[in-house]
């Protein structure tokens, strides 16, 4: 299967790329020019780059990546920003950006007969469960993306994944790091339920279960199960031989912080850690609902296994 990935060299686009070339599938990768490839080159995967935020030298650029590869059975769309100190950058990339990739790959005839196009929004896109609907600008970017391409003829399938989390990842490692000092801080309640998958999960989920589905499927990537935060904290412990202390961390005391750090940070025109809106997003409940399409017939790691293996990752790249 000929394979491509738009936004290849990131955490998750990594992961997506080494799953598809551990598969035999042929992969071409998608990265913007200031993108860090050197984990692509040992994959010995060919990568194009796009100029994600100029139309003219875009369509150019997608003109000769037809002309090199010809069509493809699968495009992987993984490109988007998290987090932007201005809310119309992440408009500019997750919604405009994504619905340019999809015309032109409309335009230029790169599916194949039978290809799809994989679209990775976020759980944020559907919000938290009681309130079901984006909470952020990046899950109403993501959102507005997916209406958009839903309107379009091409056959899609768009997948939300929850948390992800593996080697790699630079959020979980600061969790990780603190869980090693016995201490597990806690910003909601202890009720809260969270949900997670696995980056290699996801990354297969993405290469040979959503290609699979129906078009216009909307599927919430998770490993079906909730969490709350204390069995998180446990397992993550269970990893490193710790076992901490959580520690709660009143929203009265956060809230303040928050506020106080998005303020300074537009002062001096920088990326606040945390913001109000982040706040709400991570006191959030991520639980899975009745109503949430999930993966079916589909063996998950489970989450120990899981976090061990992050945890080994860490230790042996010295980061823990």
């Amino acid at each position: 299967m000929k394979v491509l990935v738009i936004g290849a060299s990131g955490f998750i686009g990594t992961h997506i790329v080494k799953y598809a070339v551990s598969q035999k599938h042929q992969v071409v990768a998608g990265v913007r020019k200031s993108s860090d490839t050197s984990q692509l080159q040992n994959l010995q995967v060919p990568s194009t780059v796009f100029s994600y935020h100029s139309g003219e030298l875009l369509q150019k650029e997608m003109e000769e990546l037809k002309q090199l590869y010809g069509t493809f059975d699968l495009i992987i769309h993984n490109a988007g920003l998290t987090k932007a100190f201005d809310p119309k950058k992440l408009f500019e990339t997750n919604q405009v950006l994504t619905v340019k990739f999809a015309k032109l790959i409309e335009k230029q005839g790169l599916l194949s007969a039978k290809g799809k196009l994989v679209y990775v929004s976020s759980l944020a896109a559907r919000g938290p469960s009681g309130v079901l609907k984006p909470v952020t600008n990046y899950g109403r970017s993501k959102l507005l993306a997916e209406e958009q391409l839903l309107e379009m003829s091409l056959p899609l399938v768009i997948v939300r994944p929850t948390a992800v989390f593996g080697p790699g990842d630079a959020a979980f490692l600061k969790l990780f790091k603190a869980i090693k000092m016995n201490i597990a801080p806690l910003l909601a309640k202890p009720t809260q339920q969270l949900s997670f998958i696995f980056a290699r999960d996801l990354a297969r989920l993405l290469v040979d279960y959503a290609p699979a589905q129906p078009d216009n499927t909307i599927i919430a990537a998770t490993d079906g199960k909730n969490y709350a935060p204390g069995e998180l904290y446990s397992s993550i412990g269970n990893s490193i031989g710790k076992n901490p202390v959580t520690i709660r961390i009143p929203s009265f005391i956060m809230m303040p912080y928050a506020h106080a750090n998005e303020f300074f940070a537009r002062i001096f025109k920088g990326q606040p850690v945390l913001t109000p809106e982040k706040m709400n997003e991570l006191t959030a409940d991520w639980a899975i609902t009745e109503e949430d399409v999930t993966p079916k017939d589909f063996i998950f790691t489970s989450l120990g296994d899981a976090l061990k293996e992050s945890a080994e990752h860490y230790r042996q790249n010295g980061l823990l």
